[in-house]
């Protein structure tokens, strides 16, 4: 989606809302993952929040889960005040954001992660169920675009 974005969003033809979908049953510290990706985001700079989540993944890639115990490390290593994220992290100051998105994607129609929502003015919302490569993304966004001219 970075990718998609950043060759639609200039042009103001593509906006992207992310949404928290934490699967607990499939990954137990998903919730506190994105709690975690939402205090960097708050303390560090404007790709923050992407980098701590690219970190996560890096780390742990594939059905590896990243530990919790592992954050002081991510943070250090993106320049994030320690300090300052381990209280974000221990008062749960983005828990119910993290809630909240979780209750927004189940209502849009999310079943698993990714979903996706593709929505153009003018047009029913396409939702997409799973990770679609860079070029079927592209496709699906060109037909929707296209349909709305």
């Amino acid at each position: 989606m970075q990718q998609v974005m950043s060759e639609y969003a200039a042009g103001s033809e593509v906006a992207w809302v992310y949404r928290h979908f934490p699967l607990l049953d499939q990954h137990a510290a998903a919730a506190s993952h994105a709690e975690a990706a939402e205090c960097a985001g708050f303390l560090g700079d404007s790709d923050a929040f992407w980098r701590f989540i690219d970190a996560l993944q890096s780390a742990a890639p594939g059905e590896t889960e990243f530990p919790v115990e592992g954050y002081a490390s991510v943070a250090t290593q993106l320049g994030l005040p320690q300090a300052e994220f381990d209280t974000c992290l221990k008062n749960g100051r983005f828990t119910k954001k993290v809630y909240d998105d979780s209750t927004n994607a189940m209502l849009a129609g999310a079943e698993g992660a990714p979903y996706t929502v593709v929505l153009v003015d003018g047009q029913e919302p396409i939702g997409i169920q799973g990770a679609l490569s860079y070029e079927d993304m592209k496709r699906v966004i060109a037909e929707a675009l296209a349909k709305a001219q």
